[in-house]
């Protein structure tokens, strides 16, 4: 299973569940990110570890599962760098068998392909730090304006001048040499560039240390001013279809709402004629 976090993430990881480590991996990864701070700008390439797993942009825990602990395939990632996961596709796993693939590897192969996205540290409290993501939804190439889905889930405040540059960025990384030309004629060169889908956090009425309210929701979705927005991380105090009503009242409900178990955010077949 791939598992990706930042490098302060895997360390408080690696510091409960030791066990999901080889130590000789998690040292070498650690290695990884002092020559990164040593050298910045400089491009780092994944080292490998004796047991022959790759540390970096990808690594896994053994390359046989001996135990019943749990294998992992560990990525590492860092703001504003693109990062890709090769994700097989949902219906070709086995649910009844513990999520293992239902095929043979050389079948699921044709199943599998990368997933890209780019990370943005945004405040999750004071001094203390979680992470967006900038997602592609329209394959590329795309006949028309390239698609993004912005997920904000855990944030607490938002230079709004400073994460529009961010966001901006992370696009373009998200694009061909060919469409980042072209998209970058149509975007303007402050604010926010388009989004399709915004998720954002939105926890109570009430101001928290390391989230954000209500009120503060709304403002920051329609600073981003995405096609369509979901909320979520609400807390019990928030039931849904009152607050809802609510973002009806405010005139917002035709681009905002609350999402829910299941909640599908965006369908590439029912949209695939714009894309």
């Amino acid at each position: 299973m791939p598992i990706a976090a930042d490098f302060k993430t895997l360390t408080s990881v690696h510091r409960v569940f030791p066990y999901l480590f080889s130590q000789a991996q998690f040292d070498a990864i650690a290695k990884e990110e002092e020559e990164r701070a040593s050298n910045p700008g400089k491009e780092v390439k994944p080292s490998r570890t004796q047991e022959g797993a790759a540390v970096g942009s990808g690594w896994n825990f053994r390359e046989k599962n001996t135990t019943w602990t749990a294998a992992l395939q560990f990525n590492c990632f860092h703001s504003l760098e693109k990062e890709s996961l090769l994700i097989t596709a949902r219906h070709k796993v086995d649910q009844s068998k513990n999520g293992t693939l239902s095929l043979p590897a050389a079948e699921a192969a044709k199943f599998t392909a990368p997933f890209h996205f780019v990370p943005i540290g945004v405040l999750h409290g004071k001094n203390y730090y979680s992470n967006a993501f900038v997602f592609r939804l329209s394959p590329s190439p795309c006949k028309g304006t390239p698609l993004f889905l912005l997920y904000v889930s855990d944030v607490s405040f938002i230079d709004h001048a400073e994460f529009g540059r961010q966001v901006r960025e992370s696009q373009l990384q998200l694009l061909s040499e060919t469409e980042r030309q072209s998209y970058q004629q149509t975007i303007e060169k402050e604010g926010y560039p388009p989004v399709e889908v915004l998720v954002l956090d939105m926890l109570s009425d009430r101001p928290y240390v390391s989230h954000v309210s209500v009120g503060e929701s709304v403002a920051i979705a329609t600073a981003i001013g995405a096609r369509h927005t979901y909320f979520v991380g609400m807390s019990h105090s928030l039931e849904y279809t009152e607050t809802n009503e609510r973002l009806r009242n405010m005139n917002v409900a035709d681009r905002m709402e609350m999402g829910y178990d299941g909640c599908v955010v965006y369908d590439a077949q029912r949209t695939s004629s714009n894309i």
